[in-house]
């Protein structure tokens, strides 16, 4: 029903609403009523969707790869080698339902957006054909290539090194060769008989580059608005052109130690305890600049760090009830979450902080048991965790974008998080019939907040605390206007699900 509708994007609740019009009336800030009858029914960041679909998205992706490896034994050392390499092509086809997408900021303010025909040329002043849709075609080309030795020095301790080389290419824009990746780990059973092992390991490694990274560097979807007001008619054209990419753009790297122990107590049960360190540094950004790692004039470069600590307790994994104990202690901080983020595009302060990767404290209990009865073979398992709530932060919906108002993370963690899940499975004949019970209380706590604290002509408290929030001013001087949706919860635990699954081999 909304194939043949284009969708309308208001920022306020219209009136007339032809799907509810009491709503539409109840909440109209139009006319001679300019309050809402209805609490909530302003809009203050995002768009109220009205009729329509919007855009729909046909995605088709073609990933073709060849992969070789050769072992080989010499003496004490097992030497390996290996190649692979894939050629990923991926095409997007967007269309708007009913042709067109309108957008409306107030009553009288109407914006519609069209797609441009690829074929036709197109500027301020000129005609600009339209299409009914958009397709782009984006290419990722990956090779790599590995050489590998693991030298048993003797029965009860070995070495492993090697050294990995790697390509990744995104179109013509963006090329990254020649990148080197050493790893170097060591095992050593100080009780022998598998009883115990102390172990290290180093290693280097470079983030994918995937496809969908064209967007920004490669091409992006062209389209005219033409806008209608009391001021007139006006239209504005997006070209489609993508962002520049520094040319001295370095890989996404990364560093990682870690070191841990292993012993076996009374041959029932097994103590693990580990640590784990990770250093990344040149992430990828849009900055005023263009695609680059942030970082350059002295500004906040995109990093993250990771420290991780674990211990564990778990029983004879071949028994028939096998129990696991856990606690695991982390945190990562820094200012780079990901490939593609746009938190470097207008400005870099208070993005240093614990990421929403950061885990905090994490602990669980795992049981398992296993029996027969009859020809069926049956088991049974438990999860029980309890984790740290996500860190929380202020935002501000600014005149340049999304920016924090104070450092990442300073308003604390949410709440601790805990979850059941529970697994039944049965074997008869080479049937196997699985039912998975997930969140077996149906706990329904908060895991994501509205973290926008204000909007408007406003800028980061730098070096501020949360405190300070209710001091947060506009470029007027004007006392920023807190959101009456900062805070409140906008995700939550799934509900109790069950999957129940069949699996056949013949």
């Amino acid at each position: 029903s909304a194939a043949d509708t284009p969708q309308l994007l208001s920022a306020y609740v219209p009136d007339p609403l032809s799907q509810d019009p009491a709503l539409g009336a109840a909440c109209s800030d139009t006319g001679a009523d300019p309050f809402p009858q209805l609490t909530n029914c302003p809009i203050p960041i995002g768009w109220f969707a009205s009729g329509g679909a919007g855009p729909l998205v046909d995605t088709t992706g073609d990933r073709p790869s060849l992969t070789a490896d050769v072992a080989h034994r010499f003496g004490t050392n097992v030497v390996r080698a290996g190649a692979t390499g894939e050629d990923t092509r991926l095409v997007t086809e967007t269309r708007f339902t009913g042709g067109s997408q309108i957008r409306s900021l107030f009553p009288g303010f109407v914006s519609e957006r069209k797609f441009l025909d690829p074929d036709s040329p197109c500027t301020a002043t000129g005609p600009c054909p339209t299409a009914d849709s958009s397709t782009l075609s984006y290419r990722t080309r990956y090779t790599a290539a590995y050489v590998e030795d693991t030298w048993h020095a003797a029965p009860n301790i070995q070495v492993d090194g090697g050294l990995r080389w790697e390509l990744m290419w995104v179109g013509s824009a963006l090329h990254f060769s020649n990148q080197l990746a050493p790893r170097l780990g060591a095992s050593w059973d100080p009780l022998g008989n598998g009883r115990s092992r102390v172990w290290t390991s180093m290693g280097r490694s470079y983030a994918l580059l995937p496809a969908g990274l064209g967007y920004t560097v490669l091409r992006r979807d062209r389209y005219e608005d033409t806008t209608t007001s009391m001021f007139g008619t006006s239209r504005s054209v997006e070209t489609g052109q993508a962002f520049a990419v520094a040319s001295d753009l370095q890989p996404v790297t990364q560093d990682e130690l870690t070191a841990g122990a292993e012993l076996a107590i009374l041959q029932a049960v097994r103590v693990t305890a580990w640590a784990q360190g990770r250093w990344l540094r040149s992430g990828l950004a849009v900055t005023p600049d263009g695609v680059d790692n942030p970082g350059h004039d002295l500004t906040t470069p995109a990093s993250r760090n990771t420290a991780l600590a674990a211990v564990e307790l778990a029983t004879n994994p071949t028994g028939k009830l096998v129990l696991r104990v856990g606690y695991m202690v982390g945190q990562t901080v820094g200012s780079w979450t990901g490939i593609n983020t746009a938190d470097f595009e207008f400005t870099s302060q208070n993005l240093v902080g614990p990421q929403p990767t950061s885990i905090g404290q994490r602990t669980y209990i795992e049981a398992e048991r296993g029996g027969q009865v009859g020809p069926v073979r049956l088991a049974f398992a438990m999860r029980l965790s309890l984790a740290s709530g996500e860190p929380r932060n202020a935002l501000g919906d600014s005149d340049d974008g999304i920016i924090y108002l104070v450092p990442r993370g300073s308003l604390g963690r949410g709440p601790m998080l805990s979850q059941t899940n529970a697994r039944i499975a049965a074997t008869y004949r080479g049937v196997d019939v699985v039912l998975d019970v997930l969140n077996v209380f149906d706990h329904r706590d908060a895991t994501n907040l509205d973290e926008v604290y204000a909007g408007g002509s406003i800028h980061p408290i730098v070096n501020g605390t949360p405190a300070d929030l209710v001091f947060l001013r506009t470029e007027t001087g004007k006392p920023a206007v807190r959101s009456s949706g900062f805070q409140v919860p906008i995700a939550y635990q799934a509900p109790l699900s069950a999957v129940l699954g069949v699996r056949t081999r013949f």
